[in-house]
């Protein structure tokens, strides 16, 4: 899967970053990224406790 990528700096806590991905609207990446995102969306809030 190809990827863009920005990592930033927070301000508000040193040594803190963030990484930002993306694809090209309407490739096969966009379409695993949503994937991806739609899934830790359903399992992150309850991992490692389940529902």
């Amino acid at each position: 899967m190809d990827l863009n990528f920005e990592t930033i700096q927070l301000s508000a806590d040193p040594g803190l970053s963030m990484t930002l991905l993306s694809a090209p609207a309407g490739s096969a990446a966009d379409d695993a990224l949503r994937l991806a995102g739609w899934f830790a969306a359903r399992l992150l809030p309850v991992w490692p406790f389940g529902r």
